[in-house]
């Protein structure tokens, strides 16, 4: 019994140590920054994390659009592929990092962020690309 006691006391507590740290997430959302002055769009942003925070939600939406059309035309591509095995290019892959890079460069955007994303990326959407070119070849629509 003391045993089980214990327990919820101890739940009970890493509980609200869990609400405790939630409450100091939101109430540090309008809390000012503690070091330096907003960087972003010429200074206008951000003043609060919580700017800081809808910013990176409103860049995740787009984010996630653009995957999204990414993923349509990796589903064509599967069209072209003969067997799900045909779906691997490696020198493609390469060829893509190699642009991400240079493209985060010119940006400033680390590029080493950029490419551990792309490889993330390219190797889910490579699966996702087999799985579709799999069940083209079980059910062929020509």
């Amino acid at each position: 019994m003391q045993s089980a006691i214990r327990i919820l006391v101890a739940g009970g507590l890493a509980f609200a140590g869990r609400e405790c740290a939630l409450a100091d997430t939101r109430a540090n959302t309008e809390a000012p920054a503690f070091w330096g002055a907003p960087t972003v769009d010429g200074g206008k942003c951000c003043g609060t994390l919580g700017e800081v925070r809808e910013n990176i939600d409103r860049i995740d939406g787009a984010l996630i659009e653009l995957m999204a059309e990414r993923g349509a035309y990796v589903h064509e591509a599967a069209r072209f592929k003969q067997t799900p095995a045909a779906v691997e290019d490696k020198g493609r892959v390469e060829a893509i990092i190699r642009k991400v890079r240079r493209l985060a460069e010119e940006r400033q955007l680390n590029p080493d962020v950029a490419e551990m994303t792309y490889r993330a990326m390219t190797a889910g959407f490579a699966e996702d690309e087999r799985r579709a070119a799999a069940e083209m070849m079980r059910h062929p629509a020509r």
